[in-house]
């Protein structure tokens, strides 16, 4: 882990201690991108009401949370896209294939803030991906 990596760890173990749980935003600010990361591509997919499926392919991910991000990266675009204002995390699963990594994510799209944990705004969030160089829609 690089110095910054262990500040970040830091800061999020440190609003933990607080009883603070960091939300997605929180964690993109303190997240560091892999330096020698290539974004592969975001497809996004309805399915169906207020469900999208968000696909992503990467190389040079060092972990699954490099494939989480980006795909959270891709759900706030498309929100922005679709003229939506928030995005809720349900789940995505993670592959790892002689180092070619894919995401497919679920998240629920809504012009009004859901109810949940990992909530996300979708035009600060997408801000701040294209910030941190990370790819949207």
């Amino acid at each position: 882990m690089t110095g910054r990596g262990k500040i970040a760890a830091a800061c999020a173990a440190f609003m933990a201690g607080c009883g603070v749980a960091p939300g997605p935003i929180a964690l993109l600010e303190v997240y560091i991108p892999p330096d020698r990361a290539e974004y592969l591509g975001v497809v996004p997919a309805s399915l169906g009401g207020d469900l999208v499926l968000i696909q992503v392919a990467m190389r040079g991910a060092r972990s699954r949370e490099d494939v989480l991000r980006y795909a959270d990266c891709g759900v706030a675009g498309y929100g922005l896209v679709e003229g939506l204002g928030y995005a809720r995390h349900i789940r995505t699963t993670t592959d790892k294939t002689a180092g070619f990594w894919t995401g497919d994510a679920v998240y629920t799209l809504s012009p009004e803030r859901p109810e949940g944990v990992r909530v996300i705004a979708t035009r600060p969030f997408a801000e701040a991906c294209e910030r941190k160089g990370i790819p949207t829609v």
